[in-house]
């Protein structure tokens, strides 16, 4: 286990590919807190902190999709 986490699991953590990943969930999160009207309707007709809203929004995006909606809303090309 230790062998795993020392020479696979921590190294991937700091690959170009997880820091995009990493910046455009940042990106969605802080654009859908600041404007949670725009996140499908569903979203917003739940009792949930809007913080979890977000988060199960952007859970469920696949990779294409995510960085589509980055691109669209904040005009940044990040890949």
């Amino acid at each position: 286990r230790e062998f795993l986490f020392e020479r696979v699991y921590r190294p991937s953590l700091k690959t170009e590919d997880v820091a995009r990943a990493r910046d455009i969930i940042l990106l969605a999160f802080n654009y859908f807190m600041h404007h949670p009207e725009e996140m499908p309707a569903e979203f917003n007709l739940r009792n949930e902190a809007v913080e979890r809203r977000v988060a199960d929004y952007i859970a469920g995006m696949t990779d294409s999709y995510a960085t589509l909606i980055v691109r669209r809303l904040n005009d940044v090309k990040i890949l």
